[in-house]
């Protein structure tokens, strides 16, 4: 048995833990045998590099070594249990039993004491000598939902709480009786008192924080991830632990639990949080976004506003129900000076190839008119003049409902509105951009019968051309997530997506060599897997959550590599390619019969296979994982990434591994054979 603290901090569990070890001999690691240690829990999937991290390292009998629990609370669940709950992991009893009592205590009927303060004290709004005071009992008998608001303070403050405070003035002016109540995860009174003053919800006390840790650690929450969960006043029951993403679905669906939002159970009643499949999901909230479109200002929108295009005296101005009565779709979004709005630009593009009526309408968020002048000023559409304050403020709340739909690649919303029927008919009109005409009206509908269309018109140009050519499909991933340029031999990813040359399987004996070069993409090169499969690696459009690794060598029947890692059959270790933008990454496979030698995987960077490049899967590897029928390439990629592929159709750049090595594309097949 070994308790292995990777790294020390004083005054976390862990240290006490191994303070108040007793008889328990503390040993001081040497470096070399700290990085062995890192490098044992890497390869199990454990992250050393939080600080203070406790794991429990075990093993019966004089076996190997396994890791029986890397779970945030292990120190915290030593220092409670004592050895009763040796080995302290999750599936021991005593820890089970243990935690479900924690939750009682914090949850069932004795919660408002957990919230309300020792002595008396009351809960406060703002900081300062401007602070207003309110007892518990008040917040339970005038709200019929409350959130309970766990947050580091400045570390999250901009990327959460802004979006639940979107979501608690929204409620709030519908007339929804709710509340939340913050507790502080602050260093300092100073800190605490600055974060408080920049929200307009309660907040227990600096002196009683001690209170916030003790329900946080019932809701077993990490030390710093934000935390929204919605309770019952009436009972203090759960409605849901994941609240900021829940209230995104408006008012329509108060109060949030599972009657309301019709969601179905994904199994996770322990610890109340639902999963809303993902066609649903979109569904529901473009019904909520739609139902509450006079709410929004959406209906003013379309009917009874005067509209702007340009600035200056040579504004020209039109009734905005003259515009709805001419358009047969019009497009809304919101942006300022500093933002670039070029993708609306392509979104007109293809609307204006469908040969239909529309007309794109901007909403201003900058700061001044002077910004707001300058902005449109560039822009050839109309727009909702800067004196309609209010309008402009109720079309932004909608806007920033719909620029989660499109988060990942823009920085502002756009929605696609039906102006017969006042209705929205997508909140991410960005998807437009990415459609052919034929895809009117450009609902998700619509949309995902234009993808089926647009990837088998993809898969059908490769497969005409003569002789054989690689092929190149998706395998996993959304459909309409990979895009081929066969001119530029190009691959742009849309999602966590894995392609793959289907046709060119290389059997047992076979040896081939292909290049793939980075040319753009958002963030690390990490995000990019390459490497081989068989028929096992499944082909399916969503990876299963249960997986803990996705794309090529996240399972059984692939291997992979990318610039940090080594996936082989749903096990990881440790690489140290560091390939990045600019460099040509050259992958080489030996297919190994049963018997005889000879067999493994490569991987260069700009023609080096030597270390840490070259060989990543060995002769055992592939057998392990069933390469008795063949292997083909894949290749697994994140949004934004793009890269140049050569499977032999031009001259590669560098060589492979040795001789022997046929390019890839020397193995297609025609269809059908």
């Amino acid at each position: 048995f070994l308790a292995a603290c990777v790294r020390w901090e004083e005054g976390t569990p862990a240290a006490d833990v191994v303070r108040n070890a007793g008889n328990i001999p503390v040993l001081t690691a040497s470096r070399a045998t700290l990085d062995a240690l890192a490098d044992f829990l890497i390869v199990r999937g454990c992250d050393y590099r939080l600080s203070s991290r406790l794991f429990i390292v075990s093993r019966h009998g004089g076996g190997d070594w396994f890791v029986s629990s890397t779970h945030d609370t292990t120190a915290q669940s030593i220092l409670d249990l004592g050895l009763a709950g040796f080995p302290w992991n999750r599936s021991t009893q005593a820890i089970k039993e243990a935690q479900e009592f924690k939750m009682q205590v914090a949850l069932e009927g004795t919660a408002p004491g957990l919230i309300r303060p020792r002595g008396g004290a009351q809960l406060q709004r703002g900081a300062g000598p401007s602070r207003t005071l309110e007892d518990i009992e008040s917040v339970a008998a005038r709200c019929d939902l409350v959130g309970l608001f766990f947050m580091h303070g400045a570390r999250s403050i901009k990327q959460f709480s802004t979006r639940v405070l979107e979501q608690y003035k929204a409620l709030l002016a519908n007339g929804r009786k709710f509340e939340i109540i913050f507790f502080s995860d602050n260093k300092s009174q100073e800190e605490f008192d600055r974060t408080v003053r920049a929200m307009p919800w309660l907040a227990v006390p600096w002196e009683h924080r001690q209170i916030g840790k003790q329900l946080s650690l019932a809701f077993e929450k990490k030390s710093f991830d934000p935390l929204l969960v919605l309770v019952d006043p009436c009972d203090w029951r759960i409605i849901a632990m994941d609240g900021a993403r829940v209230i995104q679905y408006g008012p329509v669906h108060w109060p949030f639990d599972k009657e309301s939002m019709a969601w179905e159970d994904a199994g996770s009643d322990e610890d109340n949080s639902w999963v809303c499949p993902e066609p649903a999901r979109k569904k529901q909230r473009l019904d909520s976004m739609s139902s509450a479109a006079s709410d929004s200002g959406l209906g003013q929108l379309l009917s009874s506003t005067r509209l702007q295009r340009g600035v200056g005296p040579d504004a020209a101005w039109e009734d905005s129900g003259a515009v709805a009565a001419r358009c047969e779709m019009i497009v809304v979004f919101g942006a300022r000076l500093d933002i670039d709005v070029s993708p609306v630009g392509a979104i007109s593009e293809v609307l204006r190839a469908t040969g239909r009526p529309f007309e794109v309408i901007f909403v201003s968020s900058d700061a001044d008119e002077k910004g707001f002048d300058r902005c449109l000023g560039d822009l050839p559409w109309l727009a909702v003049p800067w004196e309609e304050h209010e309008l402009r403020a109720r079309l932004s709340n909608l806007l920033s409902q719909a620029q989660e739909e499109g988060r990942d690649t823009h920085d502002f919303g756009a929605v696609l509105v039906d102006p017969a029927h006042g209705k929205i008919v997508n909140s991410n009109a960005f998807a437009v951009a990415e459609c052919e005409p034929y895809c009117w009206p450009f609902d998700e509908a619509a949309i995902a019968k234009g993808k089926v269309l647009k990837e088998a018109e993809m898969v059908a140009a490769q497969e005409a051309i003569d002789p054989p050519a690689a092929v190149v499909r998706r395998r996993r991933g959304p459909i309409g997530t990979l895009v081929v340029d066969l001119s530029e031999r190009r691959i742009a990813f849309r999602d966590n997506t894995t392609l793959a040359v289907e046709n060119c399987v290389i059997p047992p004996g076979g040896k081939a060599y292909f290049e793939f070069e980075f040319l753009r993409g958002f963030g690390v090169t990490a995000r990019v897997k390459v490497g081989w499969a068989t028929e096992v690696f499944e082909r399916c459009e969503e990876e299963p959550k249960s997986r803990t690794y996705t794309g090529v060598g996240g399972d059984v029947g692939s291997w992979g590599v990318n610039c940090e890692y080594r996936f082989l059959g749903g096990k990881r270790s440790k690489s140290c390619i560091n390939w990045t933008h600019g460099d040509t990454v050259g992958v080489a496979v030996e297919v190994p019969h049963a018997e005889g030698a000879g067999g493994g995987a490569w991987v260069s960077r700009n023609g080096s296979f030597k270390e840490p490049n070259g060989l990543f899967a060995t002769r055992e590897m592939l057998l392990a994982g069933s390469c008795g029928s063949g292997v083909f390439a894949a290749i697994t990629g994140d949004t934004t990434f793009v890269i140049r592929y050569n499977f032999g159709e031009a001259p590669f750049k560098h060589a492979p591994p040795g001789d022997g090595f046929l390019a890839l594309a020397s193995f297609a097949k025609p269809r059908g054979s």
